[in-house]
């Protein structure tokens, strides 16, 4: 089972992004079916009343939304809805009991350090490649890319942006963060996960991964002890003169109209504000691109009208309660970010699950929800206490009980030490 699951969950992070047929206009992909495989494998029993709240809140406050403000096209709302749907219960059963013998286990993390390392290498000679004037390496998946094949602009700037195996390059960054996080929750392959991270994200030329990741090195320099705070420094150090320049044009291009930091971060605020003021409960599901339309905004010279920013998009489809949802998840990952873990940078998970909604706006894709339960899957699995007092996972007392009911074959289920966590 440890090696089904390891495998499945190296697929699920590799091909996410590898179209297989388009169903009702949506994009499935291996991701997809592999990601949904190793999730209903890890989980031991769904929670259902964390699932039922999940659904029902969401019905309730999208039936809301787009009744106090019908504006929507009728089968927009069902799609997007249908995404939430499915984007909740994987992330929600990420939370109930799952198989901690597995996700501890050496297959597992072996499988993470192997997707991160095949992402990293693939995104660096796209980079080395594209510079020598060569696209080999951009689009692996040819006519299946997932959306459509990016473009890399070989020949027009210096240094093409990596997207490795995926939409683009800011997802790229995503998914690279994403799997070191969930390595970084548990004391396996830490140097190794660190430098290939590094690696990565500079391939990417991701400004939000970049400033990320200079925020968390700061954080691990000033939480760790002399010599990791000293390595730290100097990754710092490193980030900074090779990619010094770029990030300042990239902080620069913040406000500059039409460009893409200015349109994912400032452009849309005059939406929201409209939407708060006009809208409380927020807006119906699917209509994202019919409202941003009448506001002329661009990106690039042309007419954009996405949300490429996950926060903005809860509090569109929210309105105030998402403006509460975000706070309360604030709150969270502050507290969660202070527990102390047996691993020292399982602090990270939290910080970086909270973050990485800045990403991308596709939040409610199921490929999206995919990295967020294998990162909450790990990190729950990490022994931690508050204040030198053990909190108990809900997963591990739930294998623990069912040890004590069922023979289980021992190559599949190892009991885990002391293995504690949040509820």
């Amino acid at each position: 089972m440890q090696r089904l699951v390891s495998f499945l969950t190296f697929v699920s992070i590799i091909f996410q992004h590898f179209t297989l047929f388009n169903l009702a206009s949506f994009e499935i992909t291996v991701g997809l079916v592999a990601g949904l495989a190793v999730v209903f494998l890890l989980i031991e029993k769904i929670h259902v009343k964390l699932v039922a709240f999940c659904w029902i809140s969401l019905a309730a406050l999208t039936s809301a939304a787009a009744i106090s403000s019908p504006i929507t096209v009728p089968i927009n709302y069902v799609q997007t809805f249908a995404l939430f749907v499915l984007a909740t219960f994987i992330v929600a059963s990420s939370f109930g009991p799952i198989h901690v013998g597995i996700v501890k286990s050496e297959a597992f993390s072996r499988s993470l350090l192997l997707a991160l390392a095949a992402v990293v290498a693939i995104s660096i000679g796209q980079v080395v490649l594209g510079t020598l004037g060569s696209s080999l390496l951009f689009n692996p998946f040819g006519t299946h890319q997932y959306l459509h094949e990016y473009k890399p602009y070989i020949g027009i700037v210096q240094f093409p942006r990596a997207h490795g195996f995926f939409l683009e390059p800011s997802y790229n960054a995503f998914v690279i963060g994403s799997v070191a996080a969930a390595l970084l929750c548990l004391k396996r392959f830490s140097k190794t996960t660190t430098v290939l991270t590094v690696l990565g994200l500079i391939a990417c030329q991701s400004a939000t991964g970049l400033l990320l990741l200079v925020f968390l090195l700061a954080l691990v320099a000033s939480r760790s002890r002399p010599a990791i705070a000293i390595a730290a420094a100097g990754l710092i150090f490193g980030v900074i003169l090779y990619a010094g320049d770029y990030l300042w044009i990239r902080l620069l291009s913040f406000g500059t109209e039409g460009s893409s930091a200015y349109y994912r971060v400032f452009a849309p605020v005059e939406v929201l504000m409209d939407v708060l003021a006009d809208a409380p409960l927020g807006m119906p599901l699917g209509s994202v691109e019919q409202v941003m339309s009448r506001y002329g905004l661009e990106m690039a010279g042309v007419q954009a009208t996405s949300l490429d920013n996950g926060f903005y998009v809860i509090i569109f489809y929210f309105g105030w309660l998402g403006v509460l949802l975000l706070i309360l998840m604030l709150a969270a990952t502050l507290y969660a970010s202070r527990i102390r873990s047996s691993s020292a940078f399982a602090w990270v998970a939290p910080i970086w699950l909270f973050a990485s909604l800045f990403f991308s706006g596709g939040i409610m894709a199921p490929e999206f929800a995919v990295m967020t339960f294998i990162v909450v899957a790990r990190y729950r699995s990490t022994p931690r206490s508050w204040h030198g007092k053990t909190e108990v996972n809900f997963a591990t007392q739930h294998y623990h009980r069912n040890l004590s009911r069922f023979t289980r074959s021992a190559a599949d289920y190892q009991l885990p030490g002391t293995p504690t966590g949040l509820q």
